[in-house]
């Protein structure tokens, strides 16, 4: 899918998958045709009340320089807690109040809490998001949910009652789950068709490594981030055999790592991870950034204030502009498309959360 623009008044959504967008906002970077096709499929499996919120064709940064492509440099920040999703803009400063939308959504027939695991906004605000059974004690059990832009209840919707999700992503040709099996030692990466619910997966990514978080780049691969420090490219119809090429990531000097969503692919297909060698008594993190394809660190930026408390550590997202947003408790940082070392970042949101964030994701104008 292409979205093509005459002028800078009109804009129009033309199928052709010969082409993708540039333009990619989700918490980590995906190919971006997908947002036409989130459009389309959320109206045929009923639509939403909201329709399509594509931003105006003047909003400033809309065009990149050849027309054809959307980079938002406005837009919105969402981050997800373990028992709700909150959404800035993605230019505040200082005290922002949060937009609260959909979520978590009670499951049937269910006595638990559900928690946010995950959370992805497609280019055309489809909100899709990630639950297991219970925030408090996860555990087997997950189901994801789509939410059409301005809709408050979800649209269509998948359910597993037996694995343990960890992530979530959009592909070129569906949603990606990624969970481990209560079972054996797998861990599956499965595309849900959009257009669906609870239908089958039209393709399953299996393997025995460990994996870490993973991402569908612009160049259309999937990037699988390991515990040793490697992110395997794959074809994005890989089902787990066979990577086509393997980074190795130097310069990380603390925990590279610990859920997936501190692990990110830019629009450019650089690789952002997180680098945090301090410790509780100097709570510090760095974000490490890779060129495409290369192991050797580009930028590094920090350090960054970091929480290390409770269960979790800060996480992270890159819009489409490659502006770096990394969320801790109480503080959004925004840095800019080139920061590097202790540079300054561009805005820092007062989260009033007082909570741990779980997932980040960029999207577009509310």
């Amino acid at each position: 899918m292409r979205l093509v623009t005459a002028g800078i008044a009109k804009a129009y959504i033309e199928m052709d998958f010969s082409h993708s967008w540039n333009g990619v906002f989700s918490m980590r970077s995906f190919r971006t045709f997908f947002s036409a096709l989130a459009v389309v499929a959320l109206a045929a499996c009923g639509g939403g009340s909201g329709g399509s919120t594509l931003p105006a064709a003047n909003d400033p940064g809309t065009l990149t320089p050849s027309g054809n492509s959307v980079a938002f440099q406005k837009g919105s920040i969402w981050v997800g807690y373990h028992s709700q999703v909150n959404a800035f803009p993605a230019d505040g400063n200082g005290a922002v109040t949060p937009t609260r939308k959909p979520g978590p959504f009670p499951w049937p027939h269910s006595i638990s809490q559900p928690g946010v695991v995950d959370i992805a906004i497609a280019p055309g605000g489809t909100e899709w998001l990630l639950e297991n059974r219970d925030f408090a004690l996860g555990g087997p059990g997950w189901q994801l949910f789509a939410v059409a832009p301005g809709d408050t209840t979800p649209e269509n919707s998948f359910i597993d009652q037996g694995d343990s999700p960890f992530a979530l992503g959009l592909g070129g040709d569906g949603i990606m789950v990624g969970y481990h099996s209560t079972t054996s030692n797998l861990t599956t990466i499965a595309t849900y068709p959009y257009a669906a619910s609870n239908a089958p997966p039209v393709r399953t990514f299996q393997t025995t490594s460990a994996v870490l978080g993973f991402a569908e780049g612009n160049d259309g691969l999937l990037y699988v981030m390991s515990p040793t420090n490697q992110v395997n490219v794959y074809l994005p119809t890989s089902t787990g055999c066979c990577p086509v090429r393997t980074i190795n990531l130097t310069g990380l000097t603390g925990h590279v790592t610990i859920s997936s969503q501190e692990f990110t692919v830019g629009p450019n297909n650089s690789i952002y991870v997180t680098d945090l060698p301090g410790n509780n008594a100097n709570p510090v993190m760095y974000v490490n950034v890779y060129p495409p394809g290369s192991g050797k660190v580009g930028r590094r930026i920090g350090p960054i204030p970091a929480d290390y408390g409770g269960s979790g550590f800060p996480v992270i997202a890159v819009d489409a502009a490659n502006r770096l947003f990394v969320a801790t408790t109480g503080k959004i940082y925004r840095f800019g498309p080139t920061a590097n070392g202790t540079d300054a970042p561009q805005r820092v949101i007062t989260d009033p959360t007082a909570d741990r964030p779980v997932a980040m994701s960029a999207g577009p104008t509310l």
